[in-house]
């Protein structure tokens, strides 16, 4: 996420672990460079989207890109979110473990009653309890597929909502079609 690059750049990543200090499985790989979304706006949270150069592969598969026309994105469908953000609102603590909660996809049109929202962003959730939280930034959200990890395709990351798992209020996530282009000109000059 460009929010999370524009004053610091991560030291490193940590690529397949399920505890937040990486020190029971995954690996830790060191962040050379990051380069934000060239359209990236602080204000409305447009194109929040960041690469990071890592000093090396991981040996863990990347998970898929959406087609760049938005046919994974079906409201209705079910997504999941994970990340080590609060386990409640307010007055929260971060997890230790990564926790993922399923959420329903909204169309832009139903999440725009609550929320302004534009078609760089994706709205999921709304039920009371489930949804990503405050440092869940920059968290994946996934479109689950048959056959496991290796053919899940992420379709968004977590920005921003209004509190978190309040009823009727959806999370807002960056539309990760809207940046597979810039992800595609960037990565590919590598």
């Amino acid at each position: 996420m460009a929010v999370c690059t524009t004053n610091e750049q991560p030291a490193f990543v940590s690529v397949g672990t399920h505890y937040i200090n990486g020190s029971e499985d995954g690996e830790q790989i060191k962040v050379v460079s990051s380069q934000s979304h060239s359209s990236y706006n602080a204000t409305s949270g447009s194109y929040d989207f960041a690469l990071l150069d890592l000093e090396k592969a991981s040996k863990f598969q990347p998970v898929n890109l959406p087609a760049a026309n938005d046919s994974d994105i079906v409201p209705g469908m079910w997504s999941k979110v994970m990340g080590w953000g609060e386990t409640s609102w307010p007055n929260g603590t971060d997890s230790f473990e990564l926790r993922g909660v399923s959420l329903v996809i909204w169309s832009n049109g139903d999440c725009a009653q609550s929320f302004g929202v534009n078609d760089l962003m994706v709205c999921a959730g709304g039920v009371a309890g489930k949804d990503s939280c405050s440092n869940d930034t920059g968290s994946p959200l996934i479109k689950e597929k048959a056959k496991g990890d290796v053919d899940d395709i992420l379709i968004g990351l977590a920005s921003w909502g209004k509190g978190c798992g309040q009823d009727g209020y959806p999370a807002i996530y960056s539309r990760v079609s809207a940046a597979v282009e810039w992800v595609k000109s960037v990565t590919n000059k590598k």
